[in-house]
């Protein structure tokens, strides 16, 4: 056991401490966060993904087996995390790249690209209901054309569909806001 979950009651912890919750998370957070950090490169992530990672532990608490499992299932759950967060901005990177291939890859463009795909999120919400979920799924959730067609039950092919009109439409909004 390690020193500073010496007092640490597992028991206490499955069946719902608040206080057993509290020593987990400041024996941990620190090394998540690094973790977390070391995949993403960003603060704000970083911090959102331990916190997140946290919540899932109290809402599974009952599933982990033994005292042993937590550090690795908290390690697992950030580092899936992470990578999920990275999908989503490669994601959110190639509506970017559809909308406007032109522009050059340099400091400034970042600048200007970081400030289009918040944009590009909230234009999202402007979209036909199906295909504001179709997109976020995608490109926000990371999923592929086939798990969307499952999860919703309709055709690949629609997906596919509402995928290319939502990207023709945000293209649209975004030359109507901007040229």
């Amino acid at each position: 056991m390690e020193p500073a979950m010496k007092y640490f009651s597992f028991k206490a912890f499955q069946e719902g401490s608040h206080v057993e919750l509290e020593k987990v998370f400041f024996h941990h957070h620190w090394r998540l966060y690094t973790y977390a950090m070391g995949i993403l490169n960003d603060t704000n992530s970083a911090g959102d993904i331990v916190a997140d990672s946290i919540i899932e532990l109290w809402n599974k608490r009952k599933t982990i087996k033994s005292e042993e499992h937590l550090r690795p299932w908290l390690f697992t759950v950030v580092r899936n995390k992470a990578i999920d967060e990275l999908r989503r901005r490669k994601s959110l990177q190639t509506i970017y790249v559809e909308a406007f291939p032109e522009m050059e890859d340099d400091q400034e463009a970042e600048i200007v690209r970081n400030d289009l795909l918040r944009l590009i999120t909230g234009m999202m919400d402007e979209l036909p209901p199906k295909m504001q979920e179709i997109l976020r799924m995608r490109y926000i959730e990371g999923l592929t054309p086939k798990e969307i067609g499952k999860r919703m039950g309709i055709e690949q092919s629609t997906v596919y569909n509402h995928l290319r009109g939502g990207i023709e439409k945000i293209k649209d909004l975004l030359r109507n806001d901007f040229f």
